[in-house]
């Protein structure tokens, strides 16, 4: 672990500096996190929130109440500790061809794969339009409110909608 970003007051971005042995990662992929807690050997799942081709990857995580693996995450994990992750999988990617349009949907902590794909949307610089709306309860809980805020103002295809259910009433 190289660094942690505080997100929210319960989230948190973990960076790592990947090995040799890391073959790259898809916009929208997740890795699995494997742990040893109490003698049994576990796994969680984590959206990668970092642009592919990052020299350093990240993912981020919710912490849950009885959350075993994210709340060893969140309290027991520093700064130069080794993490054990598998390689980027899932399908949840952007297509080969990008068309015109995209309208990208999340809440809560779906945020994660999401962010990753807007990053590398603008590092690819694609000149299309993205409509990004995202939901969550308030603006405390916005998972990377300062990223998404830079973005925005930077990135001229985003158009950022933000719902908070919590003010506004249900989507």
């Amino acid at each position: 672990v190289v660094c942690f970003v505080n997100d929210t007051a319960t989230t948190e971005t973990f960076v790592l500096s990947p090995n040799a042995l890391w073959a790259g990662s898809q916009a929208g992929q997740f890795v699995r996190v494997q742990l040893e807690l109490n003698g049994r050997r576990v796994d969680r799942a984590y959206s990668l929130s970092s642009r592919p081709g990052a020299r350093r990857i990240a993912f981020t995580v919710k912490q849950q109440d009885q959350g075993l693996v994210s709340t060893h995450l969140h309290t027991n994990v520093k700064v130069g500790d080794v993490l054990t992750i598998s390689q980027a999988m899932g399908e949840f990617i952007l297509p080969d061809t990008l068309p015109d349009k995209l309208l990208l949907l999340s809440a809560g902590s779906g945020i994660t794969p999401v962010m990753s794909m807007l990053r590398d949307l603008k590092q690819r610089q694609y000149c299309g339009d993205v409509v990004f709306l995202h939901v969550c309860r308030a603006p405390d809980d916005l998972i990377f409110a300062e990223q998404l805020k830079a973005l925005a103002a930077d990135y001229a295809a985003i158009r950022l909608v933000l719902h908070y259910d919590g003010s506004a009433g249900a989507f």
